[in-house]
């Protein structure tokens, strides 16, 4: 009778022990549920932002200079869609200057460049102001490139010089 009486007071004892576990995990799930929650709706919120960007952005892996994204603004610019552009080209492909790139990022993690000439997919050059840096995702080194079109601003500053050399 003592042994039945003990064997029930175990058994209750590991019923409560489990009980709280079994909230504890309920409360995990649902800390893990909102963080989903949050970081799916951080995700769209960023890759609205990326996409409906007006300057074109490039994403692209440091080390072997290779294009992962591209927004359609950058598509735009490139006149390349993203699927070529992912298969055949390295950003030293598009902008030569981007062959020194990563020893730049080395010292100055963004990195500015005023007038760059960008070689579109149909052969002609587009004049762009970059901006470019370094970009950690899981501890690798990957770059960006935010490239503003600036042909407005160059044709119009050889208009300028050439009404100067006239007079």
């Amino acid at each position: 009778r003592a042994r039945g009486h003990e064997l029930e007071q175990q058994v209750r004892e590991r019923t409560r022990e489990l009980s709280a576990i079994n909230t504890q995990l309920k409360q995990e799930i649902l800390r893990v549920n909102q963080l989903t929650k949050e970081i799916s709706e951080n995700e769209e919120k960023y890759r609205t932002l990326f996409e409906s960007s007006s300057e074109a952005i490039l994403l692209f892996d440091l080390d072997r200079m290779r294009i992962y994204d591209m927004n359609n603004a950058a598509e735009k610019i490139l006149g390349y869609k993203r699927t070529e552009i992912y298969k055949i080209k390295t950003m030293p492909d598009l902008i030569e200057e981007f062959s020194s790139l990563p020893k730049l990022l080395g010292e100055n993690p963004v990195q500015p460049l005023p007038l760059v000439w960008l070689k579109k997919k149909d052969g002609t050059f587009v004049p762009l102001e970059i901006t470019a840096g370094l970009l950690l995702i899981h501890g690798e080194k990957n770059g960006f490139a935010i490239m503003r079109d600036i042909s407005e601003s160059v044709n119009n500053n050889l208009k300028q010089t050439q009404l100067m050399q006239k007079m």
